[in-house]
């Protein structure tokens, strides 16, 4: 498990199934809720999944199911109960006029109402879905958002999407004052076991001008990557660096 931290809340992902690394088949949006005193920010992230972990993190329990009408039934009956409590009490005591007190007590119901339907609905919900769908859902995790310098801290359950992850997003990794260099590695990959003729290719963030050697250890994500989506996990393949470039912007 890895935490990285970017500054900024769209993040490009690469090519890669976050789970697996596997062909992904959508992009599904992970959703976290903030909530910064009395105001709160919804943050999505289209994260890429194949069809299997697609079809979990999609997939809702009957407990879930649930808990969702439960929310929305119980949000209604409070907001609605308040409301009239109210509003009848003000009529009794001869408080107000009906044409002000009505709207008044309707609000009150719905700020009362709505809190009781998010608290159900976004945080006690998820806990009733099916151990393989929280597994997931967690493989990229929103764990802290900063709104005032906007950083956001990203967990991953997989390293390697991990890293593939902060590699296409270097001009927003949240690094300080480090004095790096990008440097772009292009090769090409063969493995006789999968009949595989590829090439791969990575954006780095360096202090100093990678060795061949150093270059083909960098190589390995994008690497595992590529024998993942070609069915040869486990196989043997061999990674010959063709050119390391130095760039002048990430």
């Amino acid at each position: 498990m890895r935490t990285i931290r970017f500054r900024a809340t769209s993040l490009r992902f690469p090519d890669a199934c976050a789970v697996c690394l596997n062909w992904p088949r959508q992009a599904v949006e992970f959703e976290r809720t903030f909530i910064f005193g009395r105001r709160s920010q919804l943050l999505k992230l289209p994260v890429p999944l194949c069809s299997e972990h697609t079809r979990l993190a999609r997939l809702k329990s009957p407990a879930r199911t649930f808990i969702e009408r439960l929310a929305v039934v119980g949000a209604a009956f409070l907001a609605l109960a308040v409301a009239v409590r109210l509003f009848t009490y003000w009529l009794d005591t001869r408080q107000g006029h009906p044409l002000w007190t009505l709207p008044l007590a309707l609000f009150v119901g719905l700020s009362l109402g709505f809190p009781f339907w998010a608290a159900l609905y976004f945080w006690v919900a998820p806990f009733f879905d099916f151990k393989d769908t929280r597994v997931v859902r967690k493989s990229v995790h929103m764990a802290r958002y900063d709104p005032y310098r906007n950083l956001l801290d990203v967990r991953f359950t997989n390293d390697t999407f991990a890293e593939l992850t902060a590699r296409c997003n270097l001009s927003l990794l949240d690094l300080g004052a480090a004095n790096l260099k990008c440097y772009h590695i292009t090769a090409s990959i063969h493995s006789d076991d999968v009949r595989l003729n590829g090439s791969l290719e990575t954006d780095v963030l360096l202090d100093h001008l990678p060795s061949e050697r150093e270059a083909v250890d960098l190589l390995d994500p994008e690497a595992e990557m590529v024998m993942v989506q070609h069915a040869g996990v486990g196989c043997f393949y061999s990674v010959y660096v063709t050119e390391i470039e130095q760039r002048e912007e990430v």
